[in-house]
């Protein structure tokens, strides 16, 4: 399977609906869940299998069952990534019929982005095609369309759309996707991105900006933008885009579209348009969409997922009314569920270990020591390495951290911490390379002399709930000892392992990043 944009996803859809035949009002499938994989699982297998639940249903506006039976499940896989909101993915809100509560997404802002006198915080993103911005008091301070009711693309009455959200330091982002079912996965489009700069440009553009394309002769929808002038009213302009074709607005042939506050001048808004391509413009989102008969699915080995890949996963259902006996029962979609979200085990994963043989350490001496960790795969790992000494440092303990307890490690970051009253060291390296080692620099106190032995843990840290310590043989005297051991084991690990620092799990999102 090729590598996937990354994508952190919120499931927010909107749900089809059509006149049934056997009752009377629409009936509406309830938003399915997935029971397998668990989410957050770990060490999920390459070649999973996916189970969803049969969704129930029930008449529009009331609360009246319908029986219901399944005819098709929709899987929709994709990776996710912190930056980006995905959301939709149910039929085009151009369609006839309900559109569900959940087809706007709401997201307060990381910055404030100004229009005259008032900060714009909180933006709301509608699956159709609309944005909306408001302060904290919740005043409308600024509106963007890009509703387009019929794509270019695609047939409206055979699409699925879904909306991006991608928020930069300095730039906001939104682009709209549409696919067409009878060409999935292979079909999305962008037709339109609209996008928000912190100094408080709002801009619009669409893929096909040149005016003499077909996009220009739809009549139906609306593009432009507003901005809230400084005595209350809405300064700017929406139009269907068979009018921007004919718009002085539009300078050689090439449609774009920016809304400005003119604060330095008179407070007002104009509306102009720009030549060259909006800002960004990020990669087309790369979907896999897997469908079976039933209400799950087996991934074969052609279907195969990467190793050690955080991936998000929803489901949806095509389902009919049992007690419609007519040749052609009305099938109605659900929305898709919630996304949960798996990592795949690691293949073949090999860790070579070599710490110090046997270590000699007198009572209350801090001493130095070793431990080596090499990569032995054919790609680059992400390593937790982790010593474990059993007791409390707390306890006792007075005087600089330092003197007595420390861990640095080549190319990460290591700390010191408390796990279940045993004290850890414990190091973490981003992208080892194969083939290359990394040295752990310990230094450690042994409180009394009836301490034998420590451990310590190496895994993939994906992969570290489930490794299983292994010891290694300390004495300790209270005579002196030399502060320097040239001996060493070497040991091999495989597959997970690792703590459960606090700190351990912090770094993670720096690994397997997910989305909010």
């Amino acid at each position: 399977m090729n590598a996937f944009l990354r994508f952190s996803v919120v499931a927010i859809t909107i749900a089809a609906s059509s006149v049934h035949a056997g009752t009377v009002g629409t009936f509406i499938p309830a938003e399915p869940s997935i029971e397998s994989p668990n989410d957050n699982a770990l060490a999920v297998s390459q070649t999973p299998r996916f189970e969803s639940s049969l969704p129930e249903a029930q008449l529009s506006g009331s609360d009246i069952g319908v029986n219901v039976s399944q005819t098709q499940t929709d899987w929709l896989l994709y990776t996710p990534d912190e930056e980006v909101i995905l959301f939709g993915g149910a039929e085009s809100s151009s369609e006839p019929g309900i559109i569900a509560s959940g087809s706007t997404k709401t997201v307060r802002l990381p910055y404030s982005i100004s229009v005259h006198d008032d900060d714009i915080s909180i933006m709301t993103v509608s699956q159709a095609g609309d944005i909306t911005f408001k302060s904290d008091e919740g005043i409308i301070l600024a509106a963007m369309s890009a509703r387009i009711d019929k794509s270019y693309y695609t047939e409206s009455s055979n699409s699925h759309s879904l909306a991006v959200i991608k928020i930069t330091p300095m730039l906001i982002t939104v682009q709209w996707y549409h696919k067409s079912v009878d060409s999935a996965p292979t079909a999305w489009q962008s037709d339109i991105q609209a996008y928000i700069t912190r100094l408080g440009t709002f801009g619009l553009r669409l893929s096909e900006h040149d005016v003499n394309h077909g996009i220009f002769n739809l009549t139906t929808g609306y593009v432009g933008c507003h901005l809230r002038n400084s005595d209350s009213t809405f300064m700017g302009r929406f139009e269907s885009l068979s009018y921007w074709k004919t718009s002085p607005l539009v300078n050689n042939n090439k449609f774009s579209l920016v809304c400005v506050s003119q604060d330095i001048i008179n407070h007002s808004v104009t509306v102009t348009s720009f030549e060259d391509p909006a800002p960004v413009f990020f990669d087309l989102p790369e979907f896999t969409v897997l469908s079976s008969s039933e209400i799950d699915f087996q991934l074969t080995n052609d279907q195969k997922l990467e190793a050690n890949t955080l991936y998000a996963l929803q489901a949806k259902h095509y389902v009919k009314e049992t007690s419609d006996v007519s040749a052609s029962p009305i099938i109605n979609t659900s929305a898709f569920g919630e996304a949960i979200s798996f990592t795949t085990e690691a293949a073949d994963l090999e860790l070579q270990v070599a710490i110090s043989n046997s270590l000699s350490f007198v009572v209350n001496q801090a001493k130095d020591f070793t431990m080596t960790i090499t990569n032995n795969n054919s790609e680059a790992t992400n390593p937790t390495a982790q010593i474990i000494l059993p007791f409390d440092f707390l306890q006792g303990f007075n005087g600089s951290l330092s003197d007595f307890f420390s861990a640095s490690i080549d190319g990460g970051n290591c700390a010191v911490g408390l796990d279940g009253g045993q004290t850890t060291l414990s190091c973490i390296v981003l992208g080892l390379a194969p083939g290359a080692s990394a040295t752990l620099r310990a230094k450690a106190t042994m409180p009394n002399t009836n301490i034998t032995q420590i451990q310590y843990k190496v895994c993939e840290t994906a992969f570290c709930s489930s490794k299983t310590a292994t010891s290694v043989p300390v004495t300790v005297t209270t005579g002196s000892n030399s502060n320097d051991d040239s001996s060493t084991a070497e040991g091999s690990s495989g597959g997970s392992g690792g703590g459960s620092l606090l700190w351990i799990f912090a770094a993670l999102p720096l690994l397997r990043r997910r989305g909010a």
